[in-house]
């Protein structure tokens, strides 16, 4: 593709962003031009050196673009972005997605589909869309993408089905941050089934900081995996995690992890027990749920 011209609607604009190193990709309002693949290779030539490390954002609100129009430019935008001759796929490390928390239209027309073997170096990966949008979408969460990624946040609503897809399939991953496990999600899971031994714990090597918003019971999820590597735990739950919640539980090493926080309402009992978990070294830290679904729900990309 040498020309994004025919793929721009008329009305709307597009806004590029720069700093050094980081390239934001913005479907909004401002002056535009014609010129739209000659004003995207200055944007890299003038804030990007290829041979360090750099992020990219794409992002775009439904105020002044259809969902259609805007999940299938930004897209075009991205796959003209990651030719070999500008920024190649297999340079890109750190990228953010933002698309509107709506249900956006699968495949629609001329919309591309990026190359997910090409993100060979893709190591930092924010996500946030709807999440119809985790697997049906131009770069889809599969497992070729999962599997060398090193920091993830996913900024949706998904289910604890969602949550153990997203477990079985990362190798690298040292850094998990998940909000919202939601109770209703738990009838339309979006990813496929997953074949699982009942007797087995999978182990998840890498993760060292696991930061979880749910209202669902995870504790279920936690039991299918083995986290050798944990060290700070994070989460934000929206029902009382008794002690026998936790009793059997013995996927993490408490007395390995620097720092647990808890956000939310504990029995006196509860409140003992999960503070004996951790060794003298560690540091176990209780919240309301009140400050923690504030948290949830006040976030600036997140929508209930």
């Amino acid at each position: 593709m040498n020309d994004l011209v025919h793929l721009i609607p008329s009305r709307p604009y597009i806004i590029f962003r720069l700093q050094p190193q980081d390239l934001v990709i913005e479907l909004g309002r401002c002056v535009n031009s014609r010129n739209i693949s000659q004003i995207l290779c200055r944007c890299v030539r003038q804030c990007v050196d290829v041979s360090r490390p750099f992020k990219i954002t794409a992002t775009f609100e439904d105020l002044y673009w259809t969902l259609e129009d805007g999940f299938r430019v930004l897209g075009h935008l991205l796959a003209f972005l990651g030719n070999k001759e500008l920024l190649d796929f297999g340079l890109w490390q750190n990228l953010t997605i933002e698309l509107p928390h709506k249900a956006l239209p699968f495949n629609p027309l001329n919309s591309p589909e990026l190359p997910l073997e090409a993100f060979t170096n893709l190591r930092h990966l924010t996500w946030a869309a709807h999440p119809q949008q985790i697997l049906k979408s131009w770069l889809p969460l599969a497992p070729s993408l999962l599997q060398n990624l090193e920091i993830l946040t996913i900024d949706c609503n998904i289910s604890s089905h969602d949550f153990t897809y997203i477990l079985r399939h990362v190798n690298r991953l040292s850094t998990l941050s998940l909000k919202h496990i939601r109770r209703e999600s738990m009838s339309t899971p979006v990813t496929p089934p997953i074949n699982h031994c009942s007797r087995q714990r999978y182990p998840v090597p890498a993760l060292k900081t696991l930061t979880v918003v749910s209202d669902e019971d995870i504790c279920t999820v936690f039991d299918n995996f083995h986290f050798p590597s944990l060290l700070n735990l994070t989460l934000m739950l929206g029902y009382p995690p008794f002690q026998s919640n936790f009793h059997d539980l013995e996927s993490f090493n408490w007395g390995t992890l620097e720092t647990f926080d808890l956000h939310s309402d504990l029995r006196d009992v509860d409140r003992t027990y999960f503070q004996t978990l951790l060794s003298p070294q560690g540091e176990f830290r209780l919240h309301s749920t009140w400050y923690s679904f504030r948290w949830a729900t006040t976030s600036p990309t997140t929508h209930v």
